[in-house]
């Protein structure tokens, strides 16, 4: 399952240390911090493909850091496709990810096929994506002095000035049984929808729809010889 959380701008570590614990269930075989001024990224991880520890998270290929949620499909594929650009020290899908965004660049998440949250940060630059259908949650909160993102909601609650109710989420909730995204029940905390990526430069945010179901091609089948040709 594993959990990403990160904090851009000024903070208390032990407030950032609490947090990411809050989400220790997610993922307890290993936690891994990368801190520094002004920086704290992390990642609870659930070990699942290549146990080894040249597989934890966050990953770092030079100035590139890296936190996911999820599993790539199609990671296999990928990477005999991208061992002629990079050299893998792992077996992992999250490596993938990384070689996949030096060579392809963000156009790398549509050759993705899997369940994801992925954090990437490129120098200055904090990239959020999630995968095409919501699979797996993402949420954020942007203050005067942070951008701060994780799993759950119960990672950023602990940096809400105070709680209050979001009245949009409400409407929502009573009319679809749940908050419709960008909304949750706390002011201030917002999700990602599905398909969406998320830049932050450090001052400002930036949204767009990577994909969208309604634009994406049929795969309805309706004859019986579109299904035997489909299964040949």
């Amino acid at each position: 399952m594993c959990a990403i959380f990160g904090i851009l701008g000024s903070f208390d570590p032990a407030q950032a240390r609490r947090a990411l614990s809050a989400m220790a269930h997610r993922g307890p075989d290993y936690c891994g911090i990368v801190e520094q001024k002004n920086l704290f990224f992390a990642h609870n991880r659930l070990s699942i493909i290549d146990l080894r520890a040249s597989a934890h998270q966050p990953m770092r290929h030079n100035d590139v850091l890296l936190s996911f949620n999820g599993e790539i499909y199609n990671h296999k594929a990928l990477r005999q496709e991208l061992s002629a650009d990079f050299t893998f020290a792992s077996d992992s899908d999250t490596e993938v990810l990384l070689a996949a965004y030096k060579k392809w660049g963000l156009a790398f998440v549509d050759r993705l096929v899997g369940m994801f949250a992925i954090a990437l940060l490129d120098g200055n630059d904090l990239y959020l994506f999630r995968d095409r259908l919501g699979k797996k949650p993402l949420f954020y909160l942007h203050n005067r002095e942070q951008f701060i993102f994780a799993s759950e909601i119960k990672g950023l609650t602990p940096f809400l000035g105070k709680k209050e109710m979001n009245k949009d989420a409400l409407v929502s909730y009573l009319g679809y049984l749940a908050p419709t995204p960008p909304h949750t029940f706390f002011k201030g905390i917002h999700k990602l929808e599905a398909g969406e990526m998320l830049h932050f430069d450090g001052r400002k945010i930036e949204k767009r729809l990577y994909y969208s179901l309604l634009d994406a091609p049929s795969s309805l089948i309706v004859t019986e010889q579109e299904a035997l040709k489909t299964i040949e």
